[in-house]
């Protein structure tokens, strides 16, 4: 929103093009740093513990916002490459003068900053995933050293 307050209603092509570059080039990165989190949850080898977070539905909810982000993401990226070529092809025929409007971009800009933010929430979801395992593996220790000093 505050985005089209600065913005004229055209926009140079040359300006887009290097912005959409840009943007590639960090939604492919993210896109890493999305898979990396992905696989700390989606490796957890203990049962026992997805069933603890299933209890509640956080395992679920863990889930379906992983899913989320990644259909946010690859949406994002192809977007993203299809305004590059798009920019590119016009810059290259009609010229560094050429204009484009401005709702392709604030639609980039849309799904750029959502991106962004989604993969830092997820992010985030992973650390305290992590973080709960942490201390479901020290209440299984404790039962564990309980259970053997009773013996």
């Amino acid at each position: 929103m505050i985005v089209t307050l600065f913005l004229p209603c055209k926009i140079k092509v040359s300006f887009c093009c290097s912005l959409y570059s840009t943007g590639i080039s960090v939604l492919s990165i993210i896109f890493g740093l999305f898979f990396a989190s992905l696989v700390v949850i989606i490796s957890s080898p203990d049962n026992k513990f997805i069933k603890f977070l299933e209890k509640e539905g956080y395992y679920t909810e863990l889930l379906l916002t992983f899913k989320i982000t990644l259909f946010i993401l690859f949406l994002s990226l192809i977007f993203s490459i299809v305004l590059y070529l798009y920019s590119d092809f016009q810059q290259k025929s009609i010229g560094e003068n050429a204009l484009m409007t401005r709702s392709g971009f604030l639609f980039f800009v849309f799904l750029f900053s959502y991106s962004l933010a989604s993969t830092a929430i997820s992010v985030k979801d992973t650390i305290a995933f992590c973080k709960y395992r942490i201390d479901f593996v020290k209440s299984e220790e404790k039962t564990i050293n309980s259970s053997l000093k009773k013996k």
